[in-house]
This record gives C-alpha cells, sequence and structure tokens, in this order.
C-alpha cells in the first residue's frame, strides 16, 4: 500500500558533513526530535580554496532527511548547530521543496501463532 503525499508540503533537508560529525547528527535527530528516517551516505569531494590541487579529495558524508514543511525551519536549524556547519571546514547544507513523494506502509499483519 502506498500513501501520495501532497505535494509541496515536504522538505528535503541535506548536509554535506565531516564524516566524523555526520553519525553524531544522526544520532541526535532520532534521539532528541524522534526522526528516524534520516540517511547518511559518504562520498568524495572537493573544496574551492586556493591551496586546493584537483584530484585531492577529501571523504565527506552526506545527511539527508525528508520532512513535514512545517517543521523544516526546526530541523535545519538544529543540523547546522549539531554539525556544527559555521566553522571552518564544517560543511554546506540546503534545504528544498520536495515536488512528490510516496509514503510506503507496512500493512497491519496478524500476529504469528506457535504451531
Amino acid at each position: 500500500m502506498t500513501l501520495d503525499m501532497a505535494s509541496g508540503s515536504w522538505r528535503l533537508i541535506t548536509g554535506f558533513l565531516p564524516v566524523a560529525k555526520a553519525s553524531v547528527v544522526v544520532q541526535a535527530l532520532r534521539r532528541e526530535l524522534g526522526i528516524t528516517t534520516a540517511i547518511q551516505s559518504t562520498a568524495r569531494g572537493i573544496g574551492t580554496a586556493k591551496h586546493r590541487v584537483l584530484g585531492v579529495w577529501d571523504e565527506i558524508a552526506m545527511v539527508s532527511v525528508t520532512i513535514p514543511a512545517e517543521k523544516a525551519d526546526e530541523v535545519f536549524a538544529f543540523i547546522f548547530e549539531r554539525g556544527e556547519i559555521d566553522r571552518p571546514k564544517g560543511g554546506l547544507l540546503i534545504q528544498q521543496v520536495v515536488d512528490h513523494q510516496t509514503a510506503y506502509v507496512l500493512p497491519d499483519l496478524p500476529a504469528e501463532s506457535d504451531g
């Protein structure tokens, strides 16, 4: 069964963070805000500083969470603070409107019996 979500009523927040900060942010989202749908993955990236040489990559983590629009500013600020985005090499945080999203819900199943 799928439930269609209203267009524009959801936001996708994506943070590009140092690897060590990503796990801290995901755990804090769960523990303090009850968000269990955050996605964490790793990638490689390169900054724009003048001393950078093409081919020298940094390992980064991407944390993404889809959130109802009315909670987006709160969650954005939370990730910004916990991820320490405002510090040197802190990363980047973006928020965008989700044009379409589908929630997948598991059906209610009868309890299993012994036997």
